[in-house]
């Protein structure tokens, strides 16, 4: 379970939202919709942990401002910012990872899910190809398996579909909803499609009117 608790952002003299109060369930897939504006990434950064805010993000009772370091671990966010790895390959990304993830966990890490996740992206001809080279579309994909990786609790996505293509578009809603429903994850994110596909996928939605307004309701 998520818990916003008494959330409110301000740059300078600009108060972005306030008052914001939510608890989000396990297997929920949230769409955070508003205009332009209005505070969706904001709050994304938010609960990724990526900048200061007023009141607090808990999850399962872990504290995002007490207990920092064992909150963003459960935290995957897939943001429209530049690729982190774009000098690597694919493969290359995915080996230095899992190394890193190896040694904090002290356990060898399964790769079935991410070959899988890989052959359904349509990933496999681009394992050898430095990120850089690669389509904007495709770097898209490279994010999301590297954003999978950890296998998180908090999955959180910043207009994740604006760059795929039809077909993938499909698989993936197909993999991250049985993802979350075997895992009873929640994950968290913010669009301006009005794909129809989108509204079965979907299983709650928060819409931030302005900085004091916020409805959430099932889908």
């Amino acid at each position: 379970m998520l818990i916003l608790s008494n959330l409110k952002k301000q740059y300078e003299s600009k108060v972005v939202f306030e008052n914001l109060n939510n608890t989000i369930q396990d297997g929920s897939i949230v769409a955070l919709k508003g205009k332009n504006g209005v505070g969706k990434t904001t709050l994304l950064n938010i609960i990724g942990g990526l900048i200061n805010f007023d009141g607090d993000v808990l999850f399962n009772d872990i504290s995002l401002k007490n207990n920092f370091p064992e909150y963003i671990s459960k935290v995957s966010f897939l943001s429209n910012e530049s690729f982190s790895y774009q000098y690597l390959s694919l493969e290359e990304m995915i080996e230095m990872l899992y190394k890193i993830m190896s040694k904090v966990q002290k356990e060898s890490l399964d790769r079935s899910e991410v070959n899988y996740l890989i052959e359904l992206l349509e990933l496999n001809e681009y394992r050898d190809v430095m990120i850089r080279n690669l389509s904007l579309g495709t770097r898209q994909k490279v994010s999301i398996v590297a954003n999978m990786l950890d296998k998180p609790s908090i999955i959180l996505l910043d207009e994740p579909f604006v760059n795929l293509d039809d077909r993938s578009v499909s698989n993936l809603l197909e993999y991250l909803k049985d993802y979350i429903c075997k895992n009873r994850s929640i994950m968290i994110y913010s669009t301006h499609s009005k794909d129809s596909r989108l509204d079965e996928f979907t299983s709650d939605i928060l819409q931030i009117e302005d900085h004091t307004t916020f409805i959430y309701k099932e889908v």
